[in-house]
């Protein structure tokens, strides 16, 4: 296993007393660029008018993962179900409240739902054979965000139900809200002609899943029932059958098990694109701005780095450098290298957010930076540039959408959320946060820790026996080691699903489709103490 820790990289700042014939001074953001610190690619907003900063910045969400229901009896599993609820971040709740009150609804619906369901379930067998011998009944209900943005909060749950059988069963539901009122947005305001949409959904979805072109080419009346499916029962009342979501390039559509036609043909998702269909979109969530055209650009001249915006104008400079930072339209800081060879921050507009006092500065991203004014001693500011945490020996830039970061003070490793308040410390290591999921990992006084990032930190396991951990991959797993030197799995809920026996442990993430998640089958190539290998595959 190969562990690594990221550290707040030293940059080079090249110290000038001008200006002047250094066209090369370019180099300075280069170098900042190779840094370890990593930079998440995001995608475009729509073509809204110039409005604030604000309105300009993404829906800022989590997903928390850490709901388990097992039903038992006499030692027995007999249905275990695992869902995901969504949790928005302070700064989310504080600039769309109406968005909030609906995802706390919908939190709660689908715990007493899933509770309802499970429950439900097993009062209609409970006097039949107990098929969960052989197979507990299951639940699985995760989400996929399709766009988060000040004009639209989309998302889809896929939902899958075992209750007995050859096999489980598929379906979808998803949501599509106006942050700003918290109302459901209508079919009708995105999509203005749906007489050629039966015919263009048919096209798109052979041309995006090749097992369904192989089928309906076999099977051609098939193909027409579905098309007519689709025009006479899953688009009438402005799709009130019809499972669909606002993506950021087109609109998603879904479809359950044996709507396509047989089991085999599964159940399937396809996108027809704003571009490609622009004729039956309204136009109001369809125009995808060409953010290129609308951030602000970075230009030398005779040795000079100046800031211009997107009307050509020169609005900030001359300076010894200025990081291309704003590359995209969501980000709305940049960092520069002012006459003194030290940095400081820009905005969108021109304005210095802190004058040029840092040696070392991170990008700011989710609206925080990681800072340093002298050697040894780091600290957080958010995007007005004021300082937001203590002074640490070392540290990380937020990770988690800038819900948590990870520093380092005299007693070790600890983790501080968006306030700068401590949630946790003491640690030897703490392993690179997820983006999105939960499941977080530590070694803790030589011990391998498992934690959770849920409404509130906290430790779910902690292993006397294991020495190191991986990081939680996709929210699923980790990979632990003992004091012998030998590498085990636990799952999600902590448990050990592979002994720790094994020389080494190497993963691949099988493809389980569009009504799998990533990460939830995985295949493990274990390596035994006599050079030997074996292949397990595991079902998160």
């Amino acid at each position: 296993m190969k562990k690594s820790m990221l550290y707040f990289g030293a940059l080079i700042v090249i110290l000038l007393s001008g200006c002047g014939g250094k066209k090369d001074i370019g180099m300075v953001g280069e170098q900042q660029a190779d840094t370890e610190w990593k930079m998440v690619e995001t995608t475009e907003l729509e073509d809204l008018e110039e409005s604030t900063v604000q309105e300009l910045m993404p829906v800022y969400y989590l997903t928390q993962d850490n709901h388990i229901l097992r039903k038992s009896d006499d030692d027995v599993v007999m249905l275990k179900a695992n869902y995901y609820t969504i949790k928005l971040n302070s700064r989310t709740k504080e600039n769309y409240p109406e968005l909030a009150k609906v995802i706390d609804d919908y939190n709660l619906h689908i715990a007493e739902e899933i509770e309802s369901r499970a429950d439900s379930m097993l009062r209609s067998v409970e006097d039949e054979y107990p098929l969960w011998e052989m197979a507990p009944f299951e639940i699985r209900r995760g989400f996929q965000e399709t766009r988060s943005d000040s004009m639209a909060f989309s998302f889809v749950a896929m939902d899958y139900e075992f209750s007995g059988g050859i096999h489980g069963y598929v379906s979808w539901q998803s949501r599509n809200i106006n942050p700003k009122t918290g109302e459901e947005i209508a079919f009708s305001d995105v999509v203005k002609n749906t007489e050629e949409l039966p015919e263009i959904i048919i096209r798109e979805i052979k041309l995006q899943h090749e097992d369904i072109m192989d089928y309906y080419t076999r099977m051609p009346d098939a193909e027409e029932r579905v098309r007519q499916y689709i025009a006479d029962y899953k688009l009438p009342d402005n799709a009130a059958n019809f499972t669909w979501s606002i993506g950021d390039e087109g609109i998603w559509f879904y479809f359950e098990d044996y709507e396509l036609g047989c089991y085999s043909a599964g159940a399937k998702r396809v996108e027809i694109s704003y571009e490609d269909y622009p004729e039956i979109y309204t136009g109001v969530y369809s125009m995808v701005r060409d953010y290129k055209e609308d951030i602000c650009t970075v230009v030398y001249e005779e040795g000079c780095a100046y800031l211009y915006n997107p009307l050509g104008e020169r609005i900030a400079g001359p300076y010894l450098n200025i990081t291309d930072d704003m590359r995209t339209e969501r980000r709305v800081i940049c960092r520069y290298t002012g006459m003194n060879g030290l940095i400081g921050y820009l905005d969108r507009e021109g304005n210095e957010i802190t004058p040029p006092i840092y040696i070392e500065a991170s990008e700011m991203k989710d609206l925080r930076a990681i800072v340093s004014e002298k050697e040894g001693s780091i600290y957080y500011i958010n995007e007005k540039g004021e300082r937001v945490s203590d002074f640490y020996m070392n540290g990380y830039p937020y990770e988690h959408q800038g819900n948590y970061a990870r520093f380092q003070n005299e007693d070790g490793w600890g983790l501080i959320n968006e306030d700068g308040e401590i949630v946790f410390y003491g640690a030897d290591m703490i392993q690179k946060l997820p983006e999105i999921d939960v499941l977080g990992t530590a070694v803790k006084d030589g011990h391998a820790i498992l934690f959770s990032l849920g409404d509130e930190f906290e430790i779910l396991k902690e292993y006397e026996k294991f020495i190191a951990i991986s990081e939680a991959y996709f929210g699923t797993f980790a990979i632990v080691k003992n004091e012998d030197n030998l590498f085990g799995v636990i799952n999600y809920q902590g448990d050990l699903v592979i002994e720790d026996k094994y020389l080494s442990i190497d993963y691949e993430v099988l493809d389980g489709g569009d009504t799998s998640w990533y990460g939830d089958c995985v295949r493990f190539d274990l390596k035994n103490v006599d050079g030997t290998f074996e292949l397990v595959e595991v079902d998160f």
